[in-house]
């Protein structure tokens, strides 16, 4: 849990607005009891009850209940992604607030820096990858999505903010698996091996999946920027190193934002850039030291 001082309510403020508007919460009785059990206004109450307390495989399940054109409500789809990122491990509040305090200066980098947000949490990815399709059904771009939503930056603030989630926690269940419970310690395991693509040490898939996850955060970066929240500061020191990222990326890797944009003969490529950029010690959560190296691909031979 993060420290109560001023600097953080006004975080907590900040996200709670957030969540409350786009998922139509009031939050502290954010909806009358409701008489009719199997409706769909029945099923998405008992959803939105169940993700504020935390019960988020239980409002997934009532959410599946809901017919395709009720579910198709852009402040349904929501609601979903937001049931997704909490069973993905993603604490909308705490995570958000960790970015007040974001330390993206060498021995930390980026990386270990969404990795640290689920230091000692279960967490489980592929949630976060269902939350982000979800968001993508209101439009699959930045624009489409503010389009969507008359304007509002919202939507585009939390696919931004889901986007770090899905990179830390693969990140976390990959390379930090060592600790209480194998829930990690903060530290690389020794035995990780950025280069090695294998279920001890992290997939190509899994490559893909932080690709895009980077790719997503650096298309919706922008709308957390001048939300008047006290992490501004630390926003802009990440934004230098999201374009230091993207300097030393192919141009066709940087903002991959869909699996299905890969195409078959750019996919190597790609899992390679990610490989070799995991393994530095300036951006990564390796000890390759680039930019001490003349070529990036030496990260990972």
């Amino acid at each position: 849990m993060f420290k109560k001082n001023e600097h953080h309510n006004c975080f907590i403020k900040f996200f709670i607005a957030i969540v409350c508007s786009l998922t139509q919460f009031q939050c502290a009785n954010f909806l009358e009891p409701m008489s009719v059990k199997d409706t769909n206004e029945a099923y998405l109450y008992s959803a939105r009850k169940k993700i504020d307390t935390g019960d988020y495989l239980e409002a997934i399940s009532d959410l599946s209940e809901l017919d395709a054109d009720f579910a198709a409500d852009n402040n349904v789809r929501v609601t979903y992604a937001s049931a997704y990122a909490g069973a993905c491990g993603m604490e909308f509040i705490p995570f958000f607030s960790s970015i007040s305090s974001a330390n993206i200066t060498p021995p930390n980098t980026f990386f270990k820096f969404l990795r640290s947000s689920f230091t000692d949490k279960a967490t489980t990815p592929n949630y976060c990858t269902l939350a982000e399709a979800k968001l993508k059904e209101i439009g699959a771009t930045e624009a489409l999505r503010l389009a969507a939503m008359g304007g509002s930056k919202e939507v585009n603030m939390l696919m931004a903010i889901l986007a770090m989630a899905k990179m830390g926690s693969i990140l976390r269940t990959t390379s930090d698996v060592d600790g209480t419970n194998s829930l990690g310690d903060g530290n690389t395991d020794a035995s990780f091996n950025a280069c090695t693509n294998d279920d001890s040490n992290i997939t190509d898939d899994e490559i893909v999946e932080l690709a895009t996850g980077f790719g997503l955060f650096f298309e919706n970066f922008t709308s957390l920027l001048g939300s008047g929240s006290n992490a501004e500061t630390a926003l802009t020191a990440i934004s230098v190193v999201l374009n230091a990222i993207c300097d030393i990326t192919p141009a066709a890797n940087c903002v991959v934002l869909d699996t299905s944009n890969i195409a078959p003969a750019d996919n190597a490529e790609l899992v390679d850039t990610y490989r070799d950029l995991l393994s530095t010690d300036t951006v990564g959560i390796g000890s390759c030291d680039f930019p001490g190296h003349p070529d990036l691909d030496t990260c990972c031979p």
